[in-house]
């Protein structure tokens, strides 16, 4: 690309966060990318250590934070993500998803269009991808887990990044996760997409750009040889009167290759509007209209049925009682929505609840308000006269709704079964049957050719050579299937090594 000649250089940049890209999945192309998550200490001035809007169409699984659609990936674990794209073309975010991880651990997917189609506007002589990120101090998580515990403010970061790095003009600031104005010196922007969906083009001298948006954007390279500043700053849209927000600016640089002079400065983008300019943020929202074309139609649902209204709040609440703890007075940050705030549902998720843990209520009037106990207990099928068996219960409590003096202990279940109770566990058991109805048949097997015994034990044996080991008496417990016992295969398994191996 000849840029002595000023000829025109067409850069898609791709906002928000990954350097890869993926084919669109319409043509129902699989592909698969491995990500391997380890820990690294960055440093930068101030000492600092340092898939967002895809629709998955009935793929939830694949899609949300810890606790609602699956439980956290654990440190050594694995995990593989479906992740279906519909009519996404563009670029989308991916981040991790848990706490405030995304902070260190995301990036962008750029989506292309279908193979045998092409942008709805001139293709790109280049593409670049521009990642607007946030630096934090110190350990991320322990603040956060601090602040969660106590009530306390939430940890603010101290600058801003433009690809991980602050650029020239940052100092040690506080900043908070906010709306980002955009801009390049002497250079105007082409607007073509939104998350991973096409817009009317929209050319401007500035963008505003959420936390975990993404745009698509047309540069044309046509000034001046020289270098030109890319900014970024806060733009703070509470509190007006409030003066000790961060007033610092992100930067990276452009520079024009061929033969001129290097200036002692680049150039700053004089069209970046003020950190509390509303207007602008204003005037830059309006403008955005999705492009609606043939190809790329907009369904909008013209027939509401439900009307829901959401309202999302933080507030300072007294910590009068056990459910809540404070740093020092009795005073706390609480969030909320629509009145509720919850914990997480360890150890299992929102979703994985709803499909395997369903609880079926139905309405019973004549039912008492009230506290009472959901209460279990183990039973203790082995031996009898034993009796240092754990004789613990474990409790959860449901709560009536409605108007009504709430006991000082919830009543426990007098029908739960004792620990030994071997007939209640046999006369449970033998009322399961089967639906067996019309519309979910069972088909049993009635012609039985082969019939197995399998016995499973556990027994004391001699440990007289290299095959075990004890930690006293040469005897140890041993287990075994037919008198037959094993090691785990290590490193396969073995279905695997049945069909591969």
């Amino acid at each position: 690309m000849n840029f002595q000649n000023k000829e025109c250089l067409l850069k898609f940049i791709g906002f928000l966060f990954l350097v890869a890209q993926c084919l669109s999945m319409v043509e129902g192309e699989v592909h698969y990318y491995e990500f391997v998550l380890a820990e690294k200490n960055f440093t930068k001035l101030c000492n600092t250590t340092s898939k967002h809007g895809v629709k998955q169409p009935r793929n939830p699984w694949s899609d949300g934070p810890e606790y609602i659609t699956q439980c956290p990936i654990e440190p050594g674990s694995n995990f593989t993500y479906e992740v279906i794209f519909s009519t996404e073309e563009g670029t989308l975010w991916w981040h991790a998803h848990s706490d405030w991880t995304r902070a260190y651990v995301h990036g962008a997917i750029v989506i292309l269009p279908t193979i045998g189609t092409t942008y709805p506007f001139t293709k790109p002589d280049d593409e670049d991808i521009i990642i607007l990120g946030s630096l934090y101090r110190g350990n991320l998580k322990s603040e956060l887990d601090y602040a969660l515990i106590y009530g306390d403010d939430l940890p603010h970061s101290i600058g801003y990044t433009i690809n991980g790095e602050p650029g020239d003009l940052c100092p040690c600031s506080k900043v908070v996760a906010a709306n980002m104005f955009f801009a390049i010196a002497e250079h105007n922007l082409t607007i073509v997409g939104i998350d991973a969906s096409y817009i009317k083009p929209i050319t401007t001298s500035y963008i505003m750009i959420a936390a975990g948006q993404t745009m698509d954007i047309l540069l044309t390279a046509n000034q001046t040889l020289g270098h030109y500043y890319i900014a970024a700053r806060q733009f703070w849209s509470q509190e007006v009167d409030l003066t000790n927000f961060d007033e610092s600016n992100v930067t990276a640089i452009i520079e024009y290759r061929g033969n001129y002079t290097i200036p002692s400065s680049p150039s700053f983008p004089s069209t970046l509007p003020n950190y509390k300019d509303s207007r602008a943020a204003i005037k830059f929202s309006s403008l955005l209209r999705s492009l609606a074309s043939k190809d790329h139609p907009v369904n909008v649902p013209l027939n509401i049925t439900t009307r829901m209204y959401i309202t999302v709040s933080m507030a300072e609440i007294e910590c009068i009682n056990t459910t809540c703890t404070t740093s020092g007075e009795d005073i706390t940050l609480a969030t909320s929505v629509n009145n509720i705030s919850w914990n997480n549902p360890v150890p299992t998720d929102v979703l994985l609840a709803y499909y395997r843990l369903h609880c079926f209520y139905k309405e019973q009037t004549n039912q008492t308000l009230g506290h009472y106990y959901i209460a279990a207990r183990q039973f203790w099928s082995q031996e009898v006269d034993l009796t240092n068996f754990d004789e613990s219960n474990v409790t959860a409590i449901i709560e009536y709704r409605g108007n009504y003096t709430i006991p000082s202990s919830p009543s426990f279940p007098s029908t739960l079964p004792n620990y030994k109770d071997s007939r209640a566990a046999i006369k449970f058991s033998s009322l399961l049957r089967s639906l067996a109805s019309k519309d979910h048949p069972v088909n049993v097997p009635l012609n039985i050719t082969t019939r197995m015994y399998i016995t499973v034990s556990m027994a004391e044996i001699e440990c007289i050579n290299t095959t075990c080991t004890t930690s006293g008496e040469d005897i140890t417990l041993a287990t075994s299937v037919n008198n037959i016992s094993w090691n785990n295969p290590v490193p396969t398994d073995v279905l695997l090594a049945y069909y591969s191996f």
